[in-house]
């Protein structure tokens, strides 16, 4: 037998012995339980327990929270998820939460436990008790240094209420750095994997929609001051003034910005902006599979799932730099284009770009289409399994 033969036999049984622990950890970790807690069942909380399988369990502190802007949980959860209380977050008690959590938790023996909320008092009463009695309690979150102005005080406060906990799942590099300056050094991070959602549910959620004569740029979201669309709108005004045929720009969300950006359309004399109010998830996969590009001008963003959904149409994307997702799924001129904040010139030269530039706009599909997978959800599973797979409480 040849050498290289030789070497493809034995690359081969590497490759397999690889796959076969990974499948053993996998397994050990399925079997032995896993419980999340948020504070309400959105959409994309039951995206990341289905993805475990029917070993994994959901629990939901209240069926809405004033925290989400008014958006609903879901009404008909899966059986492997449960709701605490059927009413809103705030109208319940935090002793009457964290008896009710701990009480919950405890139905589920043996099981790794994963919270959001740290701060929130039913995590942190959950979170103390399991882990004097032995269970690995995990933290999600996707919070980053830079979100915010930060008080020392603050910040030496919080390391001690994360001082429960036996590791972390977050979102990005730089969500993870910021736990370590917390306190997390030899605590285990998984760097990735947090804000994901189901590809397949989104995609799934389209609706037949009536094609645009000529796509439109489309920015979705709650009319919130950090969403930045009052920024976007003076932008917009100058792109239609200079672009040789201008796309309309369709917003889709609703809030307290709303008046002022509806008059700020008049002032800037900007008809073509049409404003759709709220929508749900059809809407939202309406909008993308007609668009020609998402635009995101947020002055600051934890994460931004909206970037996700626009991956799993194909979506082109136009983003804040200061957009958490920006780090992780957008990469420039690849997929998208990263622009600085409220820099006016950086994002009209990115509108000019995306709507003239037919090869980079055709470059820019492609690129979405390849790193699509980066945000679904099976990246909150492999990090999930690895953190249960190599805890040693």
């Amino acid at each position: 037998m040849s050498l290289s033969r030789k070497i493809q036999r034995l690359k081969k049984r590497l490759e397999e012995t690889v796959t076969a622990n990974a499948s053993a950890r996998d397994s050990r970790a399925e079997r032995r339980g896993i419980v999340f807690v948020w504070v309400t069942s959105l959409p994309y909380h039951i995206d990341r327990v289905l993805s475990l399988g029917p070993e994994a369990h959901g629990i939901f502190v209240a069926e809405r929270s004033e925290t989400y802007g008014g958006i609903q949980g879901s009404t008909q959860l899966p059986a492997n998820c449960v709701y605490l209380f059927p009413r809103k977050y705030e109208d319940i008690g935090a002793i009457e939460r964290s008896l009710k959590l701990v009480v919950e938790l405890y139905r589920h023996p043996g099981s790794c436990i994963f919270v959001s909320g740290y701060n929130r008092p039913e995590v942190m009463v959950s979170s103390i008790i399991f882990r004097i009695f032995g269970r690995p309690v995990f933290v999600m979150q996707d919070s980053r240094y830079s979100d915010r102005p930060r008080s020392l005080v603050r910040e030496l406060g919080k390391m001690i209420l994360y001082l429960p906990y036996s590791g972390a799942l977050v979102s990005g590099k730089e969500a993870s750095d910021y736990l370590r300056f917390l306190g997390f050094r030899r605590r285990p991070i998984a760097e990735f994997g947090y804000d994901t959602i189901s590809l397949d549910r989104i995609r799934g959620g389209a609706s037949a929609s009536m094609p645009q004569n000529r796509a439109p740029f489309l920015f979705v979201g709650r009319l919130i001051e950090k969403k930045g669309l009052d920024f976007l709108l003076q932008v917009y005004a100058e792109y239609r003034r200079v672009a040789k045929s201008p796309r309309d720009l369709r917003v889709l969300g609703d809030g307290p910005e709303r008046d002022k950006c509806e008059e700020l359309v008049s002032f800037y004399a900007i008809n073509e902006v049409h404003f759709l109010g709220a929508g749900g998830q059809s809407d939202v996969a309406a909008e993308m599979a007609t668009a020609h590009a998402l635009l995101v001008p947020s002055k600051y963003e934890e994460w931004g799932l909206i970037v996700n959904e626009a991956l799993a149409f194909s979506l082109p994307i136009i983003v804040s730099s200061t957009v958490g997702a920006s780090k992780e799924l957008v990469r420039n001129l690849v997929n998208g284009i990263i622009a600085s904040p409220n820099d006016a010139n950086e994002w009209i030269a990115a509108l000019l770009s995306v709507d003239e530039d037919e090869a980079l706009y055709k470059k820019l599909v492609s690129g979405v289409s390849e790193s699509a997978q980066k945000a679904d959800v099976v990246e909150f599973r492999r990090a999930v399994l690895n953190l249960v797979a190599g805890n040693r409480d």
